[in-house]
């Protein structure tokens, strides 16, 4: 029985262009695939979102004509679901995964935002790496905008991956249980990673492996985030902190917000709080997955704010 590739995006408020450019990209990867690996069936999946102004919208018929015929000469099975709701990036990719077929062995899964561009070799030197059982997750290395976390030059092992671009074997994100819903928009990446590191397996940065990601820096040469990215990444930093069992991470956060916070960031400070006072904050890591303290303190760490020591 051949393998399947499973390949997803969830799209919201975004330009249907970009999509099929995407998808293009995608459809070009295969056929570098296939040309060394024929046995791969590739299924995508794009899960549509809406817009902010209506979550009922969907994507125009020409736009999913042309991802049909796209996908289809590429022989790639195309699944477009309407949520007809914001689910967020982590819920959106786990109702795209509850979607498949049982997971064969040998299956992959791969997340990727809808606003990149895939190199040719892309998947399939991502899928070379994940020949090796030890690794739970590769990612490919972002351009122009490459993340400045850390990896280990000869082995690639990273803290996090970026949901950027990352394949994982699909047993492994069946196991884990897919992302944590609790975080809407940012986080969700680092908390997946940090639990398939927590279950024993390696984390992987793949510089090889190469996608273009839509991104422009601002003057201080990263990308200027939106007020609600400010808002999802400062809850995101506490909802981590809390799983990793670090009240001084919190209480950094706390005292930040009030006297460098903006209205969007004091918000997800906000929104942390009440779920903490509602009963609604995710498990910890330690009760969640039946690990030690000291298995946490090495997995998840906290580095002046970021995840890890940046290398730039």
């Amino acid at each position: 029985m051949p393998s399947t590739l499973h390949i997803q995006t969830v799209r919201f408020d975004g330009d249907g262009a970009a999509l099929v450019r995407m998808v293009q990209s995608v459809a070009a990867a295969v056929t570098e695939l296939r040309r060394r690996q024929p046995h791969w069936a590739v299924r995508l999946a794009v899960g549509d979102a809406g817009t902010a102004e209506d979550p009922d919208a969907r994507l125009d018929d020409t736009v999913v004509d042309q991802l049909r015929t796209v996908a289809g000469d590429a022989r790639i099975e195309l699944d477009v679901d309407p949520f007809g709701a914001n689910l967020g990036h982590g819920a959106g990719q786990n109702r795209l995964a509850a979607r498949r077929a049982a997971t064969a062995d040998g299956d992959v899964l791969v997340v990727a935002n809808p606003d990149t561009y895939l190199t040719p070799t892309c998947l399939t030197t991502l899928l070379e790496v994940l020949g090796d059982d030890t690794v739970g997750m590769a990612e490919a290395r972002q351009i122009p905008l490459e993340h400045p976390k850390p990896f280990d030059l000869a082995t690639g092992d990273t803290p996090w991956a970026s949901g950027c671009l990352a394949a994982l074997p699909a047993a492994v994100f069946d196991r884990l249980g897919g992302f944590d819903p609790a975080f809407f928009l940012h986080g969700d990446d680092v908390d997946l990673s940090w639990r398939v590191r927590l279950s024993g397996r390696r984390v992987v940065h793949v510089p090889q492996a190469a996608v273009f990601h839509d991104k422009r820096p601002g003057p201080s040469g990263f990308p200027d985030p939106t007020a609600e990215e400010e808002l999802q990444g400062m809850l995101a930093r506490l909802l981590l902190a809390h799983r990793a069992e670090r009240p001084d991470v919190v209480d950094f956060w706390t005292a930040w917000c009030a006297e460098h916070g903006s209205d969007r960031h004091n918000q997800g400070l906000g929104e942390f709080d009440r779920r903490r006072q509602a009963g609604e904050l995710p498990a910890t890591y330690r009760a969640a997955l039946g690990v030690s303290a000291e298995a946490v303190a090495a997995v998840a760490t906290f580095v002046g704010g970021e995840y890890a020591q940046h290398r730039f």
